[in-house]
């Protein structure tokens, strides 16, 4: 399958990140952001970035899945700067749109320590508070998966009940959350998750995260999301369904994914 041999070889390769603004900074958190179909965005999130508190310098980095849409971040960014809490900028054009599973790509390519140690991860439709980096770190701790947006599922995937905060969930939306690097340092993260539902990788790091005994929970954090319309989910709701039906029966088997 022609996504599996490309996110196989980005994860075997690697990817060259381009530092458009900023510099390496000693204790900076990596914070890694899909693009795709909202450029409008762009200007606002690096704002809401840069005036975080209470938090260490953040590395942003960016992967464009749609590089129709290079020039545009190119010359926000450019515009932008680093300033503030942001202390680099650095930013990744595809030739294939292989969906949210790139966040893990990068992780993969940028953590090599074996302690574990945090990435963020954040949606271009969600406004952030300034705290927002703070509250992630402070829910962070080995063998996590934590975020915002995190559900019990109580029937098939759509049957679910909003988690509290702290509690363990069965899904967690990759966008505004927190994630032990270790759990891209396992092979089978990448190799295990069937073609078929490649861009639901945000049940799929649930499931995997949780079958090995993770925390997988609600972070308590004001989030807004907006151009929900714009959502490739809205492509996937069958297939969301499906995916869950095939993790409850590998589940099932009391072995992990």
């Amino acid at each position: 399958m022609v996504w599996r041999f490309n996110v196989l070889a980005h994860v075997a390769l690697g990817v060259r990140l381009q530092r458009l603004a900023g510099e390496d900074r000693t204790g900076a958190v990596p914070l890694i952001m899909c693009l795709w179909n909202r450029p409008q965005r762009l200007g606002e999130v690096l704002r809401q970035l840069s005036v975080q508190e209470d938090a260490p310098p953040i590395r942003l980095i960016l992967w464009n899945n749609k590089r129709q849409n290079d020039a545009l971040y190119l010359r926000e960014i450019e515009a932008f700067g680093a300033p503030g809490a942001l202390a680099s900028i650095e930013f990744y054009s595809s030739r294939w749109n292989v969906g949210g599973i790139a966040r893990f790509i990068v992780a993969h390519g940028i953590t090599r320590r074996s302690t574990p140690e945090p990435f963020l991860m954040l949606d271009d439709d969600q406004n952030v508070s300034s705290h927002f980096v703070r509250d992630l770190l402070d829910a962070f701790a080995p063998n996590t998966y934590a975020g915002f947006w995190a559900f019990v599922i109580v029937g098939n995937y759509w049957e679910r009940a909003e988690a509290a905060p702290g509690q363990q969930a069965t899904y967690v939306g990759t966008g505004g959350s927190v994630c032990d690097s270790s759990i891209v340092r396992e092979r089978g993260f990448f190799t295990r998750l069937p073609g078929r539902f490649a861009f639901i990788e945000d049940l799929w790091t649930s499931a995997f995260a949780a079958s090995r005994g993770w925390r997988v929970e609600k972070v308590d954090t004001p989030i807004e999301l907006t151009l929900e319309d714009s959502n490739q989910y809205l492509a996937m709701i069958d297939l969301k369904q499906e995916f869950w039906e095939y993790l409850k029966t590998e589940l099932a088997k009391g072995r992990a994914l």
